[in-house]
């Protein structure tokens, strides 16, 4: 299985955002509608076990000010974790296409180039090997900054040599050369769907598969719109090479699982290939320890098997199912699960029964064909 990020610290880490809605010079209209986006990811990032530090209508002094202070911050040598959060106006960056000049309210511009470089090995080194995720809610086509007369003034990342950037995922609410739509009253597309698939899915997600539900979502309202408007999430992965669970209960299930094929593992290199109606059992004191610090159950589980192509693969899957069903008892999701987990074995039957729900004996046997 792929390695994780460890998020054990509490807080889980810091989140910084700032919600520019009102601009006191230039063109650009008050962002109808972000005051609800910057409560909702307040109260999101809360929820999963973040530590929130908010700001509303920087200015470019304070903007600056406030970005550097954050990488700067002691803290974070504490946690495990940190994310950013910035909605605003924005436009495509004239240096880099990949990047966006973001607007303060004073009409004065921030490449995401010179945020990205307050975080790496060299200015933010208690963040190094840390996962840090960056969102950014701004438009980046040419729409606005075409209409500005004088150009304004714009703060990029330095010339030259730069120092390593590793373990950061930067998240675009919108492809290059596209606008970020926003609803004036419910908020923006991208920051209302990225809220509601984490509260859906975080459980049973890692951060990568979430977001590309989210995009997922946001290309189906093109569809619906009849492709008046058109959005979709835009990536940058910079060596952010592991698995990001946000909550505990799918950091958990993905270390007992991780735990169990180890073991597997090992069991299968001290063994000959057992004869077919030969059953694998799992021990009372394997699943034990396997679910150190997930549930305080003790359990056993018989898993028979009969031969099978791809012997390892199918026992991965049936690993899952078995550490699902006990970690949730969610008896009625097998069949659910038997779907989404067994695609590739022709037959699946599965079989658990418990005395009550605090029952501290479960048994499950999984026959697969």
């Amino acid at each position: 299985m792929e390695s994780t990020y460890n998020l054990q610290s509490t807080p889980k880490g810091y989140v910084l955002i700032i919600n520019n809605e009102t601009f006191t010079e230039g063109d650009y209209e008050k962002r109808e509608g972000s005051e609800r986006d910057y409560d909702d990811l307040k109260c999101l990032f809360r929820g999963l076990g973040f530590k929130c530090r908010s700001y509303y209508n920087l200015n470019y002094k304070d903007f600056t000010k406030v970005v550097r202070s954050f990488a700067l911050m002691d803290d974070h040598w504490k946690v495990d974790c940190s994310i950013l959060f910035i909605m605003t106006h924005g436009h495509k960056d004239r240096v880099n296409p990949h990047a966006v000049d973001l607007a303060t309210t004073d009409n004065k511009f921030v490449s995401t180039d010179w945020i990205k470089e307050k975080f790496n090995s060299e200015n933010c080194k208690p963040l190094m090997n840390k996962p840090k995720i960056m969102f950014f809610q701004a438009c980046r086509d040419n729409g606005h900054s075409q209409m500005l007369v004088k150009r304004p003034k714009r703060l990029h990342a330095q010339d030259g040599a730069q120092p390593h950037i590793s373990d950061l995922l930067v998240i675009h609410s919108c492809l290059p050369g596209y606008g970020a739509h926003r609803n004036s009253k419910y908020g923006a597309w991208f920051v209302q769907e990225l809220c509601s698939v984490i509260q859906q899915e975080s459980s049973n997600m890692h951060l990568i598969s979430i977001l590309n539900k989210v995009d997922m979502n946001l290309r189906q309202r093109f569809v619906k719109e009849n492709g008046s408007c058109f959005q979709a999430v835009y990536f940058e992965n910079w060596s952010f090479n592991k698995l990001l669970f946000l909550s505990d209960e799918a950091q958990g299930f993905h270390r007992a699982v991780t735990t169990m094929l180890e073991m597997s593992n090992k069991k299968r290199k001290l063994r000959k290939k057992p004869p077919a109606s030969k059953p694998l059992m799992i021990t009372k004191g394997e699943v034990k320890k396997a679910l150190t610090g997930v549930i305080d159950n003790e359990a056993i589980m018989e898993l028979r098997r009969k031969e099978l192509e791809d012997i390892p693969q199918e026992e991965r899957k049936i690993a899952y199912l078995m550490m699902w069903a006990i970690i949730n008892d969610y008896l009625a999701n097998l069949i659910n699960l038997e779907d989404r987990l067994m695609r590739r074995a022709s037959t699946v039957s599965c079989n658990l029964s418990a005395k009550d729900h605090r029952n501290t004996k479960i048994r499950l046997n999984v026959h697969v064909t």
